[in-house]
C-alpha cells in the first residue's frame, strides 16, 4: 500500500472492525460527523447570512466593471446566488474534507462501522463518499437564500432552471470534495485544505489561464497546460451550467462530462490509494468501463468550437446591418472588411483578401462566407476589438455562445479586471442586468467593431504622436473618479440628452443647436477645470484624448444604433441613466461620443465625410452651433478640430 494511506492503517483503533466497514455506512458515519462540526454550522450561517442580504436586500451593491447592477433583476442574482454559493460551498467542504480521513482513523470511530468483511478500497471509497454527501447537504442549505430572492425580484418563472444549474454546482463540491480527501492522504491536513481550495480557484478562471500561456512562445506553455489538467473544470462547469438564466442560452454539456471524468479520476484515485490489490476483477471491470463510457461520452459531444450554421447566419446578419448603415461614411464597405471570429483556442478568419496572405489554416466550406479555421489562433481568448492580421485591420468578434458564457462568466463574478475581455464585451452589449444577451444585441456588438475596422488608419495617424502625457488611465482611473468632473459630466450629459431627444424627434434646428450650446459651455467649464487643477500642458493632452475616445467609440456606438432595432431609443436611454449617475469610467465615451453624432444629424448634414477626415466631434458640434461650416482646407482643423488650448 503507498505511505500515505498505510499511517492511517497503523495508528487505527480497531482495524479489523474498520475493515468490516461497508462503503455507504463509512459514508454515512462522515456525514454524522460533519453535522457535529460547530465550525461548520457558523460558516454555512454566515454564508446564508450574507446570501441573504446580497441577493434580497442588496439591490445595487454588486457591479460588473462597466458598472451596470449584476442584481437588478432575477436573472442576475441567481447567477450570482450561484456563483457564491459555489464558493461558500467548497470552502465548507474542504474545511470538512482535508481532516475527515485522519479524524476517522486517528479516533478509531469507524470502528463502530461493522456490518461485513469488506476490502480496504471501499473504505476509501466510503470516505470520498461521505465528504460529497457532506459538502452538498452544506450546499443545497447555502441554496435556500435563492428562493426568497426569486419572490422579490419576480423571477419564478426561472424555477424550472433551478436544478440543473445546481446539478453543476454538486458536481464542481463533488469533484473539490474528492480531489481534498485524496491530498489529505499524504499532507497534513491544512496543506490539503490549502490546495484543494486553490484548486477549486485556478479551476474557476481554468480556460482564461489555459488563454494566457497560450500567449507565450517560451518552451513552458505544454508543461503549463499539463498542469492545468490537474485543476477541477469548476470555472467551465459554473459558465456551462448558468447559461440555462440566458434566455436562449445553451447548456454545453462537454464541461459537465469533463467534471463527471475529473470526479471518477479523483474518486478512484482515493480509493485505490487505499487498497487497489483487494479490488476484484468485477469492480477494476466496472471502474474502468464507466471511464470509458464517460470519455466516449466527452468524445463524441459536440464541439462548441466548430464553425457552425449559427455563426455564419448571425455574421451574415450582421453584414447586412452594416451594409444599411455604411451608407452614412462613404467609402465603407462591411463585406470587405475581413472578421476575425474567436472561441478561445480557435479563430476563424473570415472574408480575408486571397492577395494579403492569410496565415495557415484550413478552408471551412460556408457559401458566400470564405472562413478560414486557423492553425494557430491570433487571439487565443473569448473577446471583441480590432487586430491587424498582417497589414489587414480585421474586426475581432466572439462567437455567439462564447460570448453568452463570457457574459455570464462575469455576471457570476468571475469576469476580468476593467479594461479586459469580459468588460469590454459587456459595454458592447451595454446590458444592464434588465437587459438581456439577445442576437439583436450580438449583431450590434459585431458591427461596432466592423465599424472600429473602417476607424483604424485615421485612428492610427491620430494617435501616431501621442507621448506619455497622453495617458488614457489617467481619465479613467483619475479625473473620471473625480466628484466634480462626475457632476459636471452629468450636466453635459443632460444637455446632451435634450439635443439627441429633439434631433431624433425631428424637432426645430434652433432647438437642437440651443441645447447643443449649453452642453458646450459645460464642457468648457469642465476643461477649465481640470486646466485649473493641472495646468494647460498637462490637461490639454488628456482633453485631446477624451476627443478621440468620443470620435472612436461614440462613432462606433451610433452606427451601432442605426444598425439595431430600437437602437437610437437604447442610446437615449443609456444617456439618461448617465444624467442619473456618472456609470462606469470608460463607458462614458460610448455614450456621449454617439449622442453628440445624433445632434449633428439634424444640425450639419453630412458631417460624417469631415469626422473621417479626423475631426473631433466636438470640433463639428462647435463649428454647427457657431454656423461657421467647414474650413476651406480640412486638415487646418487637425486630427483633434484644432488645439484644445484655453
Amino acid at each position: 500500500m503507498p505511505a500515505g494511506p498505510d499511517r492511517f492503517w497503523r495508528k487505527a483503533v480497531a482495524l479489523d472492525a474498520v475493515r468490516g466497514a461497508r462503503p455507504i455506512a463509512v459514508a454515512l458515519n462522515v456525514v454524522r460527523e460533519a453535522l457535529r462540526s460547530r465550525a461548520l454550522h457558523v460558516l454555512t450561517g454566515v454564508g446564508v447570512l450574507l446570501m441573504f442580504l446580497m441577493l434580497v436586500t442588496g439591490g445595487g451593491s454588486v457591479r460588473d466593471p462597466a458598472g451596470n447592477d449584476l442584481l437588478a433583476d432575477a436573472s442576475g442574482a441567481m447567477r450570482v446566488g450561484f456563483a457564491m454559493a459555489g464558493f461558500i460551498g467548497a470552502v465548507v467542504t474542504v474545511v470538512l474534507s482535508m481532516n475527515t480521513v485522519p479524524r476517522e482513523f486517528e479516533r478509531g470511530t469507524a470502528e463502530l462501522l461493522l456490518v461485513r468483511p469488506a476490502p480496504r478500497w471501499q473504505i476509501g471509497a466510503g470516505f470520498v463518499l461521505g465528504n460529497v454527501l457532506s459538502g452538498w447537504l452544506f450546499l443545497l442549505v447555502l441554496a435556500v437564500p435563492l428562493f426568497p430572492a426569486l419572490t422579490v425580484r419576480g423571477g419564478w418563472d426561472l424555477v424550472p432552471a433551478l436544478p440543473l444549474a445546481l446539478a453543476g454546482l454538486l458536481l464542481n463540491i463533488a469533484a473539490v470534495a474528492a480531489l481534498t480527501t485524496l491530498l489529505s492522504l499524504w499532507l497534513p491536513g491544512p496543506a490539503a485544505g490549502f490546495l484543494g481550495l486553490l484548486a477549486y480557484g485556478l479551476g474557476a478562471f481554468g480556460p482564461e489561464l489555459s488563454a494566457l500561456v497560450s500567449l507565450s512562445d517560451a518552451w513552458w506553455p505544454p508543461l503549463a497546460r499539463a498542469a492545468l489538467t490537474a485543476l477541477p473544470p469548476t470555472g467551465a462547469v459554473t459558465a456551462s451550467v448558468l447559461q440555462v438564466f440566458v434566455p436562449g442560452g445553451a447548456v454545453d454539456p462537454r464541461p459537465l462530462l469533463g467534471g463527471l471524468l475529473y470526479l471518477w479520476a479523483a474518486g478512484g484515485l482515493t480509493a485505490a490509494a487505499f487498497g487497489w490489490r483487494e479490488a476484484g476483477r468485477r469492480a477494476v471491470v466496472s471502474y474502468l468501463g464507466a471511464g470509458l463510457l464517460l470519455a466516449a461520452a466527452l468524445a463524441a459531444a459536440p464541439d462548441p468550437l466548430d464553425w457552425t450554421g449559427e455563426d455564419a447566419a448571425l455574421l451574415r446578419a450582421a453584414l447586412h446591418r452594416a451594409a444599411e448603415a455604411a451608407g452614412r461614411f462613404e467609402g465603407w464597405d462591411p463585406a470587405r472588411t475581413p472578421v476575425l471570429l474567436t472561441k478561445g483556442p480557435v479563430n476563424y478568419l473570415v472574408n480575408f483578401p486571397a492577395e494579403a496572405g492569410a496565415p495557415p489554416g484550413r478552408p471551412v466550406a460556408d457559401g458566400s462566407l470564405r472562413v478560414i479555421r486557423l492553425d494557430e489562433p491570433e487571439i487565443p481568448v473569448v473577446a471583441n476589438g480590432i487586430w491587424k492580421v498582417g497589414d489587414r485591420p480585421v474586426a475581432v468578434v466572439a462567437g455567439r455562445r462564447q460570448f453568452d458564457r463570457a457574459v455570464g462568466a462575469l455576471e457570476a463574478g468571475a469576469g476580468l479586471l476593467e479594461g479586459g475581455e469580459a468588460g469590454l464585451l459587456r459595454r458592447l452589449l451595454r446590458a444592464g442586468a434588465e437587459a438581456r444577451v439577445t442576437d439583436e444585441q450580438y449583431l450590434g456588438a459585431v458591427v461596432h467593431e466592423l465599424f472600429h475596422a473602417y476607424q483604424m488608419p485615421v485612428a492610427e495617424r491620430w494617435v501616431s504622436g501621442w507621448g506619455d502625457a497622453h495617458d488614457p488611465t489617467r481619465l479613467w482611473h483619475e479625473l473620471y473618479r473625480e466628484a466634480e468632473n462626475n457632476r459636471l459630466q452629468r450636466r453635459e450629459a443632460e444637455r446632451l440628452l435634450a439635443a439627441a431627444q429633439a434631433a431624433v424627434r425631428a424637432e426645430d434646428e434652433s432647438h437642437v443647436r440651443a441645447e447643443a450650446a449649453a452642453f458646450l459651455a459645460v464642457r468648457d467649464a469642465r476643461a477649465t477645470y481640470w486646466r485649473d487643477r493641472l495646468g494647460a500642458e498637462a490637461a490639454n493632452p488628456l482633453l485631446e484624448v477624451e476627443q478621440f475616445y468620443e470620435w472612436l467609440e461614440g462613432l462606433a456606438r451610433y452606427v451601432q444604433a442605426h444598425a439595431e432595432e430600437g437602437g437610437a431609443d437604447a442610446l437615449l436611454a443609456e444617456l439618461a441613466k448617465l444624467v442619473d449617475e456618472a456609470g462606469a469610467p470608460r463607458a462614458r465615451v460610448y455614450i456621449l461620443g454617439a449622442a453628440q453624432a445624433l445632434a449633428l444629424d439634424r444640425l450639419s448634414p453630412g458631417w460624417q465625410g469631415r469626422a473621417m477626415q479626423g475631426v473631433s466631434l466636438e470640433a463639428l458640434l462647435r463649428e454647427a452651433v457657431a454656423g461657421t461650416g467647414a474650413p476651406e482646407d480640412p486638415a487646418a482643423a487637425g486630427f483633434a478640430g484644432g488645439s484644445p488650448e484655453p
